[in-house]
């Protein structure tokens, strides 16, 4: 059957109006994904739900809350704050630690947190208290996922700027959260990360002033800075910042204790300066470990408005909130009873966080014990220096709600000899040498910058005067004990690293002590120490396999210096501690090393010896020095997935000044320099006359055999021969050939 009906005509999607239609289609598409994708944060719908000027929702205009009050102190403080013991922190918010799943981890799961971060930590934080202990799962877990997530990728995943108001009233809705926030960093300061197993090492602390509210603070922790970001505590760069918010914390101000928010950032945003990020700290090889030690999370120092220099420990305690009051509480003549004990552990954390040379510089003399007992109120609260014998250790731990309070584990209390007259006093530290701790044999000199508490005896014939300090150092009856070096601070030295902080204090000690060595004391030592083991040297096999057990022993070692430099200590704290401004590197490559380095560091060098590096440099030296660590260092090699230095292990001695064998030039032997050079001149002599001989030869050959054989007969001259001519010259066929003629050559006649 036949139909006639209209077929529809296939699109021509060539043509402009379908290429138009198909556009405005995709566009379409792609507006309902973007919508999408905005509509599922909750931030974008704060202006359904706002009221007034109140920033309720987790997302509000940057200014929202400018200008607006907000009381940060520390609420629910006891009515009689005086009764309030040092330090103390209460807390206000409801104790949401669950220890079972802060050391559990789990998958964040479908959760609304960034990738990585585990929800399970963040129920370990408590606001308004200080850094806990419970919290250090919470705390790496987010710096872990900060250091593998790129800038980009996390100030994409923010949830927006948020104001200082709204972290402030509603830290458990921010809790582990990306949020940015803008500002002026006032102080920064370079902190060293404690032990962990996410391999942080560094991170810096910076005091924000927010935009949105300028009389309140906030503290960011960073894993690094901009290159050539400022630092110290009078700072003023722009910032902006994402990170992940960690919990409203609390500290002491001059005024008491007050809160504020804390955010955890891979960088800073400067808007001043460079976005190039670099590592907190330089990279050891020629550093000069110029960073001081810290604790973590780090006590904030922003809590110290003087700029000025500290003047003394009384002053140091009362910027601490320990006043002569409280050091009136002590009472002398008996031992220390759990009374004073409060007062004790805050004078020994304050003490535990001030700067080894502040300490120094402040220690006296210790007069004799009956004087410093007789003038105890004067002396209450000074600093001196102890020197003795150790005779006793013991391990002391406070209570759990102190331990928690002060970061504080455990202590010890050390009974020491003083002087010759063997007089006793006790020493309250926060550390001593592991050799103690584990029970072995405690004795030895010893030695302490202690601050004078009280007096325990009440026999002031026999007075027992109480101190606390820093830590008690260890001068066993050692070469490196006898020279002065706290053998204790070896424990705290890790290997396989480069140079850290923990080794700062342990590394110049060394170098001090080995510049107190007499000339050649330390190789007489050590061949000394060879003659009783019955070596004939030292092997460097232990030093790379065994660091641990080497650490401090004494050894000799001899082969050529491939690279001698300068190092430049530009901390001012070495130079006015010890004197030291400088010191050499030394890379040794010796016969049984295998082509592996051996690093020395060492005070002065022989006078006249080069300094140098690179192939064409080579120096025969022998150095003996004291084994410091395996160290880590980096190489000219890069790594070619990350494109950084690869690191090689070596080991890592402090030594004395080397010995020196240059390469010996031959001696000048004027008679044997003449008679070679006689015998130069006889030997051209010959080859001359040899030439001359030969060249007569040749001529007298030509003159009487060539010239008689070839040559004309004598006499006739040439214009004389007489020639005979057949005729004149036939130019006919030469004419033909210019006229074109052919010529043809007629057959020879037979």
């Amino acid at each position: 059957m036949i139909t006639f009906q209209r077929t529809p005509r296939p699109r021509n999607y060539l043509s402009r109006r379908e290429q138009w239609r198909l556009l405005l289609l995709m566009m379409s598409l792609g507006l309902v994904v973007i919508l999408m994708s905005e509509a599922h944060k909750p931030a974008n719908w704060n202006w359904l739900f706002a009221q007034g000027d109140a920033p309720t929702g987790r997302r509000a205009d940057a200014g929202a809350d400018e200008g607006t009050e907000i009381d940060n102190r520390l609420p629910d403080s006891p009515p009689d704050s005086t009764a309030l013991p040092p330090g103390h922190i209460l807390s206000s918010a409801p104790d949401r630690a669950d220890p079972s799943a802060a050391d559990t981890p789990g998958p964040s799961g479908d959760t609304g947190l960034f990738p990585g971060v585990e929800p399970k930590y963040l129920k370990s934080i408590r606001d308004d208290t200080t850094f806990r202990y419970d919290e250090r799962h919470a705390w790496f877990n987010l710096l872990d996922v900060l250091r593998r997530t790129d800038e980009s990728a996390l100030r994409e995943a923010s949830l927006g700027r948020v104001t200082f108001a709204q972290l402030f009233n509603q830290p458990n809705e921010y809790r582990g959260e990306l949020v940015t926030i803008r500002g002026t960093v006032r102080r920064a300061h370079p902190l060293e990360a404690p032990k962990n197993d996410k391999q942080i090492d560094r991170y810096c602390q910076t005091w924000v002033q927010p935009a949105d509210h300028q009389t309140t603070p906030m503290v960011v922790y960073c894993l690094s800075l901009p290159k050539g970001f400022p630092t110290g505590m009078d700072v003023s760069a722009k910032v902006e910042v994402t990170g992940f918010f960690f919990k409203r914390w609390a500290y002491r101000a001059q005024d008491g204790l007050r809160t504020t928010p804390v955010l955890l950032a891979r960088t800073v945003h400067w808007e001043d300066g460079s976005t190039a990020t670099e590592p907190i700290g330089e990279p050891i090889g020629d550093a000069d470990l110029t960073a001081k030690p810290s604790a973590m999370p780090a006590e904030p120092r922003a809590d110290e408005p003087p700029k000025q220099q500290i003047a003394g420990p009384r002053e140091l305690l009362q910027l601490r909130g320990i006043d002569e009051s409280h050091l009136a509480l002590l009472v002398d003549g008996r031992p220390v009873d759990d009374s004073e004990t409060e007062i004790l552990l805050n004078v020994l954390y304050w003490l535990g966080r001030c700067p080894t040379s502040d300490i120094e510089r402040w220690a006296r003399p210790m007069p004799k014990p009956a004087e410093l007992v007789d003038s105890t109120e004067a002396n209450r609260g000074e600093i001196f220096r102890l020197a003795g014998r150790i005779a006793k250790v013991a391990p002391c731990r406070p209570l759990p709600e102190v331990v928690e309070r002060l970061e504080l584990q455990e202590y010890y209390r050390c009974e020491l000899l003083l002087a010759e007259q063997q007089q006793p006093a006790v020493v309250f530290a926060l550390g001593v040498p592991d050799a103690w701790r584990r029970g072995g044999a405690v004795a030895g000199r010893a030695g302490a910058f202690g601050l004078y508490l009280k007096s325990a005896a009440d026999d002031p014939r026999r007075p027992v005067p109480v101190f606390v300090a820093q830590r008690v150092a260890w001068y066993p009856d050692t070469l490196l004990g006898r020279l002065g070096m706290d053998v204790g601070l070896l424990d705290e030295v890790e290997d396989r690293r480069d140079l850290i902080d923990v080794d700062r204090e342990a590394f110049y000690q060394m170098l001090d002590a080995v510049g107190r060595a007499e000339p050649g004391q330390l190789h007489r030592a050590a061949e000394a120490q060879r003659q009783q083991t019955g070596k004939d040297r030292d092997s460097v096999v232990p030093l790379f396999t065994s660091a641990e057990r080497q650490r401090g022993k004494l050894v000799e070692l001899s082969g050529t210096a491939r690279r001698v430099v300068l190092i430049r200590v530009k901390d001012p704290d070495v130079v006015e501690r010890f004197g030291i401004d400088h010191y050499y590197e030394i890379a040794l490559f010796t016969d049984d090393s295998q082509d592996n380095p051996l690093f020395f560091c060492v005070r002065e060098l022989p006078e006249g010896m080069p300094t140098g590096d690179g192939p064409e440099y080579g120096e025969h030296v022998r150095i003996a020095g004291f084994y410091f660590k395996l160290w880590r260092y980096r190489t000219s090699r890069e790594d070619p997935e990350r494109g950084t230095a690869l690191g090689q292990l070596a080991p890592l001695l402090v030594g004395s000044r080397p010995r020196w064998y240059p390469q010996e030039s031959p001696v000048a032997n004027t008679t044997i320099q003449a008679i070679a050079g006689g015998l130069f001149v006889v030997v051209l002599v010959g080859i001359w006359l040899a030439l001359w001989r030969f060249g007569r030869g040749d001529r007298r050959f030509h003159d009487q055999t060539l010239v008689k054989a070839h040559g004309p007969e004598a006499g006739i001259a040439l214009d004389e021969i007489q020639l005979q001519a057949d005729g004149t010259p036939d130019f006919a066929a030469i004419e033909r050939m210019d006229r074109g003629e052919a010529q043809q050559d007629s057959p020879p006649t037979p």
